[in-house]
């Protein structure tokens, strides 16, 4: 592979622009200029992860990094790319990393070798410097938010499309950061944070709020960013009546037709070109993990209380947002008879939860464990459920790169997604029939934005479903 040049028809052509791309050192290492060396850059998303890691393919045949750079792992990269359109304003990120490691080195020929080198952001690289020990007493996201101020410099995005008025439902409680890091502070705290009916509280890190010289993650609740997906994506679904996908924003298309109604980058825009569901539909696995149904109880020595609820995930769903939520993952016609019982799958203890607690501990404040209305008992659950439920039919679908960048779609982020019939090819009559099944409201999970050797940049994302289209067929 021949090392690119600025100023070369990739340039010229590319669906992106690498603006800034550098390597520096502490150990006197001055500031390099990487532009010419990349081959490629992937840079990776996920909902669950407050934190951004990137990989950059480099084409070395100067002897850059091994002689005179001396790669070791400690190095700061520097790293901005906006996206190339002609008709309106780009947009563009800007992201301050800390290189790790060399995923990969091939020798290419003989004075020639290819490098990909793997880059976290900088508050992760300082992150495993730092062990927390010391109490609190707040709510579990305002922890959360003091920790990543005080240790990392981090700053909380809480916007409305993502996060509530409303705190988490657990109140204020006191706890011990038990010698842990702050993003591990933080994951710790949000895996016990849940809204009323125990939706989950996440959070993580876009590319689009980071902020020059200081990182920034988002809080957001489930409940609150399904809610966005109506708002958001219905009004664009409009754009598939016809054949073609166009004007949309959140909207994307899989038939055949659409993939080949052309090859730019804009007119392909909404178009999925390729799909990948692995392990899916497995409803035993759920049922196993007690995700379906089960018996959750605590027992509180210090006030002799033992508290005996029943998981449902029917019942759970419905409080969520009614039969249309991620009604894909339980089929509530299903009956099993056991023992002489003829009931749901739901319906049945199919795991037993048992915790102990004790109210009594930090005096009259709950603990991060705590329990003491029984409506709530059930959050501790509810939480792995959801989280379970969207990767049961969880898909990698790849796009072309262009919504993500000028409608600044990330993870967390909602969109529509429209899947064409494929009995077209054996029935001409059912051309602009969809697959009811899969078209609807779905939410992004994971993300790889790949800005590729050959000037295209592709997104690969891992969504969920979350609602049917609630207006029948486009």
């Amino acid at each position: 592979m021949a090392r690119y040049r600025q100023g070369d028809v990739r340039q010229a052509t590319s669906e992106y622009k690498i603006l800034e791309c550098s390597i520096t050192a502490e150990r006197g290492i001055k500031e390099r200029d990487l532009i010419n060396f990349i081959g490629e850059v992937s840079v990776y998303e996920s909902l669950f992860k407050p934190y951004i890691t990137v990989n950059i393919t480099l084409i070395d045949d100067l002897g850059l990094l091994n002689e005179e750079i001396q790669f070791q792992g400690t190095e700061k990269v520097k790293l901005k790319i906006m996206g190339s359109d002609e008709e309106q304003v780009p947009n563009e990120f800007e992201l301050e990393l800390r290189a790790v490691s060399i995923v990969k080195q091939t020798k290419i020929n003989n004075k020639t070798t290819g490098f990909t080198i793997n880059c976290i952001s900088s508050h992760a690289y300082r992150d495993a410097l730092v062990k927390i020990s010391r109490s609190y007493y707040d709510q579990l996201e305002d922890i959360v938010e003091n920790v990543l101020d005080d240790y990392l410099d981090v700053k909380v995005e809480k916007k409305d499309d993502y996060w509530p008025n409303e705190p988490s439902v657990q109140g204020p409680v006191k706890l011990i950061v038990p010698y842990i890091s702050p993003l591990d502070t933080a994951n710790w705290l949000m895996e016990r944070a849940t809204g009323l009916y125990g939706g989950p509280m996440f959070c993580w890190a876009s590319v689009w709020d980071q902020k020059k010289h200081q990182g920034t993650v988002r809080f957001g609740h489930f409940p609150t960013m399904i809610k966005q997906i109506m708002s958001k994506t219905r009004p664009d679904a409009v754009t598939f009546k016809g054949s073609k996908p166009q004007n949309a924003k959140y909207s994307f298309v899989q038939s055949q037709s659409a993939v080949n109604q052309g090859s730019t980058y804009k007119a392909n825009k909404a178009t999925i070109s390729a799909y990948k569901s692995d392990n899916v539909e497995n409803s035993l696995q759920m049922i196993n993990q007690g995700v379906t149904g089960s018996q959750v109880s605590n027992l509180d020595p210090y006030a002799n209380q033992r508290m005996i609820r029943h998981h449902d995930l029917n019942q759970l769903l419905e409080a969520m947002g009614g039969a249309g939520t991620m009604n894909t993952v339980y089929d509530d016609g299903d009956k099993l008879t056991v023992q002489g019982e003829t009931k749901k799958p739901s319906e049945f203890d199919a795991r037993f939860v048992n915790t102990i607690t004790s109210y009594g501990t930090y005096g009259y404040a709950a603990g991060y464990h705590d329990v003491v209305d029984p409506s709530m008992l059930l959050n501790k659950m509810r939480k792995g459920t959801i989280i379970s439920a969207l990767y049961r039919n969880a898909m990698d679908v790849v796009v072309s790169g262009y919504q993500f960048t000028h409608e600044e779609l990330s993870c967390g982020d909602p969109i529509y997604v429209l899947w064409h019939s494929t009995k077209i090819e054996d029935d001409p009559s059912l051309e602009g029939a969809i697959e009811e099944r899969r078209t609807g409201h779905y939410l992004v999970l994971d993300l790889r934005r790949d800005y590729l050797s050959n000037g295209k940049h592709e997104v690969v994302a891992t969504i969920a479903k979350i609602f049917d289209d609630e207006e029948g067929s486009p």
